[in-house]
């Protein structure tokens, strides 16, 4: 069984994925079964090549962690076409250096000897982080586990450049803010967990300032900037997730995200998709 908080867990799960792999066409095909996983949405539910057996036991941290690392070689396996899991640790590891620079310095003094499983493993405990305020805590790890996500669109930029774009981590948060904030603007009846949301999202994010964002309008949200359908699918299944944050939708809220779905080049039918999953 593996256990996601003892050392060596990453090449345990390496052990236990031969022929278990699943295969995608494409990157939306790959973003629709992570969603289906739950990862989408902060509450992972399910995963892709790990067998029940092995989840028994796991903290919700530690099945936040399985399925971003089972997510991110996903991910280069549909851009490299290969299995090499030695190889996808160097990128995800050269990938997460890139998008903080420095912030793994004292990672390296502490374990100037650790193998690059090991490494990776210390990186993804990293990511995995709740809130220690006892009010918002419980949906604040959802939350934040929610905008992990940008974490996979990054390593997916990342794969087909080979270095992280620059801003597209900045740009990615503005956008999901602004919709965040249109979304709740969007509702009839406004609730203190609105208010909360905003606050956590603001909390979450590593570069962006809400005070910052011009959330007026559609129109001036820069969705030009992302071009693949998982990218504006996650901006749309992100509004469904804010609107949803009250367990209702109003007529309203429903026909925003409609007209966000047009905006962003989507059918409605994705739009309805994507409020079914969240329900």
């Amino acid at each position: 069984m593996i256990n996601p908080s003892a050392s060596g867990w990453i090449d345990k799960f390496f052990g236990t994925l031969k022929g278990k792999l699943s295969v995608y066409e494409n990157s939306h095909a790959l973003y629709r079964a992570i969603r289906d996983t739950g990862f989408i949405y902060g509450h992972v539910v399910s995963f892709s090549n790990v067998a029940p057996k092995e989840t028994k036991g796991w903290t919700t941290e530690e099945a936040t962690k399985i399925s971003l690392l089972n997510i991110l070689y996903d991910v280069y396996r549909l851009i490299s076409k290969k299995d090499d899991t030695q190889e996808f640790i160097t990128q995800a590891i050269a990938f997460y250096n890139a998008m903080q620079p420095g912030s793994f310095e004292l990672l390296k003094k502490v374990l100037p000897t650790a193998t690059p499983s090991h490494e990776l493993e210390r990186m993804l405990d990293d990511r995995i982080q709740t809130t220690d305020n006892i009010i918002s805590r419980n949906f604040s790890h959802i939350l934040t586990n929610a905008l992990l996500f940008m974490d996979v669109l990054g390593f997916r930029q990342y794969m087909l450049n080979q270095e992280l774009p620059e801003k597209y981590l900045r740009k990615l948060e503005e956008s999901v803010l602004g919709i965040v904030s249109l979304a709740l603007k969007s509702k009839e009846e406004k609730t203190e967990y609105d208010d909360l949301l905003i606050k956590l999202f603001e909390s979450s994010v590593r570069y962006t300032k809400l005070s910052k964002i011009n959330a007026d309008d559609m129109e001036s949200a820069g969705f030009e900037y992302f071009e693949s359908k998982s990218e504006k699918n996650y901006l749309l299944d992100m509004a469904a997730m804010a609107i949803w944050s009250d367990g209702r939708a109003q007529q309203s809220e429903i026909s925003f995200l409609y007209r966000l779905s047009e905006r962003l080049g989507l059918s409605d039918d994705t739009a309805a998709e994507s409020m079914a999953s969240y329900d």
